[in-house]
């Protein structure tokens, strides 16, 4: 294991037994937001000792080590480690491989925990009722919010508003999730073919993840008490960033769930681009929020451009099968 050396020495756990939970953070140079993710994280973890700290430098060339070691003494148990291949899902596995914890909570880098969030982690794992749990990421608007943007753009909450267990084809949030570290690993951890590597973006590392723990019978839950904030800039609060992500999210739904689109499916992902506009400006009407231009356009366009995204993928994988 490559441990980063810093000039303050990062501490590291002798004694796994002690740890009960890792909160693993996988970074790529973003040291500023990263000092205000261990920050608010800080403020939390003082009565909850058994909780490590795992910090994964994923490629980094700013000031991210620097960070790391101004943090390395202010926690109980702090481990960080390198992970050389770039992409978020070697730096996932990293934190899956690293970790002295039998569970593994993610945390985005430009994410902060809100009041009550280590308290709840240590809750979910005292009860060990779910083999993963997703909790809520709400909208971080530090540079300010538009008028027109609804929390809602930025917020999985609408998905996840009662304690429990998902239900099929629902699952949780890869900025704000736990998982039961010897379950995710059976499963293969997470697919490297799949997230985030340097600008490209492709979805789903953590449904894909979530849909072969479930066939192998694990239980998937979601809470909706066990808050963060996630970061939105506000070069993301724009129609054309909105519709551009509805856009990859559609591409990537079948390699996310492991789909093949069959004629069927097909046939359906068409009739969709006709319905889910429809339903979308229907929901929009009974919205009670102030409505702007923007809102109305988004109802129509987000559910069009993610069917368009879907159905323009299936039909590039069916001719793609047939070569």
């Amino acid at each position: 294991m490559d441990e980063i050396g810093f000039q303050q020495r990062v501490k590291r756990v002798t004694e796994k037994d002690t740890v009960t939970v890792t909160i693993a953070i996988c970074t790529h140079n973003r040291a500023g937001l990263l000092r205000e993710c261990l920050s608010a994280l800080k403020k939390q973890l003082a009565e909850f000792p058994s909780f490590q700290v795992l910090v994964v430098d994923n490629g980094c060339t700013d000031e991210t080590q620097q960070v790391m070691g101004e943090f390395a003494g202010q926690f109980s148990n702090w481990l960080g480690v390198k992970e050389k291949k770039l992409g978020l899902s070697h730096a996932r596995n990293r934190a899956l491989d690293c970790a002295d914890g039998d569970w593994v909570a993610f945390l985005d880098d430009d994410a902060r925990v809100l009041p009550g969030y280590a308290s709840c982690l240590e809750g979910l794992v005292r009860n060990d009722e779910f083999d993963c749990v997703g909790g809520v990421y709400l909208p971080w608007y530090q540079q300010g919010r538009r008028n027109w943007f609804r929390d809602s753009y930025a917020s999985n909450k609408e998905t996840i508003q009662i304690f429990g267990e998902l239900p099929a084809g629902r699952n949780a949030s890869g900025g704000n999730c736990l998982f039961k570290k010897r379950v995710a690993l059976a499963a293969g951890g997470f697919n490297a073919s799949l997230g985030m590597v340097g600008r490209r973006r492709v979805f789903g590392e953590e449904t894909r993840l979530q849909i072969e723990m479930r066939r192998r019978g694990a239980r998937i839950g979601g809470n909706p008490d066990w808050l963060v904030e996630h970061l939105v800039p506000i070069s993301k609060q724009s129609i054309t960033k909105i519709l551009a992500l509805a856009w990859r999210v559609g591409r990537d739904h079948w390699v996310s769930f492991d789909e093949h689109p069959t004629g069927k499916l097909i046939i359906g992902r068409i009739r969709r681009l006709v319905t889910r506009p429809l339903v979308g400006l229907y929901q929009e009407s009974g919205c009670d929020a102030p409505r702007y231009w923007q809102n109305i356009v988004l109802a129509f366009a987000k559910p069009l451009v993610m069917t368009l995204g879907e159905l323009v993928e299936a039909v590039r994988l069916r001719l793609v099968s047939q070569d």
